[in-house]
């Protein structure tokens, strides 16, 4: 009896393990990596993205110079009007990424078309500032999870 207890616990626990891991939200996995822009690019710099529940921060170095900025934003699985920033931080989970500028006044509009562990891909689908009509962007932007130090 002890023998098929024990069997039945070794076939059960790895279930929960893994249903434990399918169950990340969407801000774990932000928040969970800094996020190099993917290097095939023909870019002359690297870009990062580092997530907290509330902004993104954004750090382009170009020739061992750091540039930071830091955005608002907000998930949702709706696609909505104007930012709002009385949703910043509630949610834990969306396919869009509502960014705001406080400094500039400008938004924009991310929908996650990929995030796991390793690989964040995102369509900066609109594009808006005060008195400009919104358009669609079809450039889809790749990051992947890595260790690099950039503090």
């Amino acid at each position: 009896m002890k023998k098929l207890l024990s069997i039945a616990f070794l076939l059960i626990v790895p279930l929960f393990i893994v249903k434990a891991e399918e169950t990340k939200s969407t801000m774990d996995l932000l928040t969970g990596h800094t996020w190099k822009l993917y290097e095939n690019y023909s870019t002359s710099y690297d870009a990062y993205y580092q997530f907290t529940r509330d902004k993104i921060i954004i750090i382009t170095v170009i020739d061992d110079k750091k540039i930071i900025n830091e955005y608002w934003y907000y998930l949702s699985d709706t696609d909505e009007g104007p930012f709002d920033n009385s949703k910043m931080g509630k949610s834990v989970n969306g396919k869009h990424i509502y960014l705001y500028d406080p400094e500039d006044g400008w938004s924009t509009t991310m929908e996650i078309i990929e995030l796991s562990e390793e690989k964040f891909v995102y369509l900066n689908i609109i594009n808006v500032r005060e008195g400009v009509t919104p358009r669609p962007d079809i450039d889809y932007t790749i990051y992947y999870s890595t260790d690099d130090k950039i503090d």
